[in-house]
Formats: structure tokens, sequence, C-alpha cells
């Protein structure tokens, strides 16, 4: 059964790569001993998640998807979907007229920080904030209903 996203009316996302239920678990649980936040120590954080990498956390093919990236026309497809990926279970709500303060104080768990910090570290690619948005925070929360 292929897993499928209808956007509009018109359009069907399938996703390329989708993580088995086992894989997404133990990856999951991996990210979850990640400690250092990536808000305070944005470096330890990177440096944590390399060394997931390195001790075989990754699942094989997973790995094997994002090698394949490499040769990928950017141009022509710049958009990765990937699905049932590891997240953290419980984000707390954040103070809407703090939003970002609140994050820093709520939030205990950086598994789906760890989850796209690992992707740009096996893709090469670098991870981007911007001075002028969140504080210059690389990752943003975002909540699903």
């Amino acid at each position: 059964m292929t897993a499928e996203a209808t956007v509009g009316t018109n359009w069907t996302i399938t996703p390329e790569f989708v993580f088995t239920d086992a894989e997404r678990a133990a990856l999951e649980a991996a990210l979850d001993g990640v400690t250092a936040n990536p808000y305070r120590l944005h470096g330890a954080h990177r440096f944590q998640v390399g060394r997931l990498i390195a001790n075989g956390a990754v699942p094989e093919r997973f790995r094997a998807y994002v090698d394949s990236l490499a040769t990928r026309d950017r141009a022509a497809e710049p958009v990765v979907v990937v699905k049932n990926v590891p997240h953290d279970r419980d984000v707390p709500v954040f103070d809407f007229d703090q939003p970002v303060r609140s994050k820093y104080e709520l939030k205990k768990t950086f598994v789906a920080e760890g989850f796209l910090a690992l992707f740009a570290q096996l893709a090469n690619t670098p991870a981007i904030g911007y001075v002028n948005v969140n504080d210059g925070d690389v990752f943003q929360d975002i909540y699903r209903s």
C-alpha cells in the first residue's frame, strides 16, 4: 500500500521514503538520548547527533536513500518527502505572546530537531538560522493536530 497525502483538490504527494514503525521507534529512542539543547548548545547537539550516525544508529535503508539524493537535480526536484519520521511525542504548548522564550523554558526533548540535524549531516547540507527569526534558532516547532 502506498502512503499518500492529498493536498488541495488536485495534488497527491507520495512519500519517497517511509520509515517502518520499528525503524522509527529505534531511531526515535536513539535521538531521545541526545541531551544537548539545540537552542542553547547547537554545536554540542550537532556533535551528539554525529556520534549517533558514527555509531550506526541510522537504519541502512535510510542512509542509502539520503545518499541517493546527492545525484538529484535540485532545481527539478527541490522537495524531499519522508513519512513516519521520529518526532517528540509530547511537545508542550508554548505561550502565544512569548513563544520563543516559552519554548526555551518548556521544551525538554529534542527528537525532531535531532532528526533534522541527522538528515542535514547525512546529506551534507548546512543548517541555517536567521538572527531576525526566533532569535536565530535553526529549528522551528510545528504542531500537528
